[in-house]
């Protein structure tokens, strides 16, 4: 039933307060639906990053930023990244990722490490991150285990970057478990637009300090179990 036909039943019946519900109803309908999008979306960067790691990385042979690797969904075909001297924070130079017209997937200038120097700790990964008309940007990081089992993973789903920005310092917050073999990180660019990153910075960070780790769908959790008698009217509408 969509929901014209419920709007239509709720007046009949229940008169403006079911209008209200109803009208209420189809806001989270659309609501849902850009936010599933934009999970499944999340979802296959996580997926994507993840293959690509674990299959072994294509490496453009036109960009030479040392220590750095490109990849992504479409990265070679719709992506250039690349070192700026002209735009940076500082002297020396900001590395800087553009969409060419109409640019699919997504592509990432990331660096894969050994975790054994942060096991156990509670590390924060740092950067200033500049825009110019993306539909969207992120820093991310990665905590990967035995057989490529992902143990940690920050995205900025649930904070992305968009439109067009100044220099802003940006940070992920993740467990490194004593188990941890590889530590995955970078920035990313997924749409239109350009974006320019520098001066990647980690640090121990105190257990005061909140993870901002998302789930691999990048849903968030409760906090704690609701509604579980399916009763209450307020959780239904939120």
């Amino acid at each position: 039933m969509n929901t014209e036909t419920l709007l239509g039943l709720g007046s009949a019946l229940f008169g403006g307060s079911a209008v209200a519900f109803v009208n209420h109803l189809g806001t989270r309908e659309k609501g849902k639906a850009e936010a599933d999008k934009l999970r499944a979306e999340a979802e296959q960067i996580r997926f994507q990053t993840s293959t690509h790691m674990s299959t072994g990385l294509s490496i453009d042979p036109t960009t030479e930023i040392p220590g750095w690797q490109v990849t992504g969904d479409r990265a070679f075909e719709d992506y250039e990244a690349l070192l700026d001297s002209e735009v940076t924070r500082h002297a020396g130079c900001s590395a800087r990722i553009d969409a060419m017209p109409r640019a699919r997937g997504f592509a990432t200038l990331m660096q894969s490490v050994d975790a054994t120097p942060f096991r156990g700790q509670r590390l924060r990964m740092a950067a200033w991150v500049r825009t110019e008309n993306v539909r969207k940007a992120a820093i991310w990081m990665r905590v990967d285990g035995p057989d490529g089992n992902m143990l940690a993973f920050d995205n900025m789903f649930n904070r992305q970057i968009k439109g067009t920005t100044g220099w802003c310092h940006y940070s992920i917050v993740l467990n490194v478990a004593p188990e941890s073999l590889m530590l995955a990180y970078g920035f990313m660019l997924s749409g239109r637009g350009r974006v320019w990153a520098d001066d990647f910075s980690f640090e121990e960070v105190g257990l005061d300090v909140p993870t901002t780790q998302t789930t691999p769908a990048g849903y968030e959790c409760l906090a704690a179990p609701q509604n579980l008698g399916f009763d209450d009217p307020v959780g239904l509408l939120n």
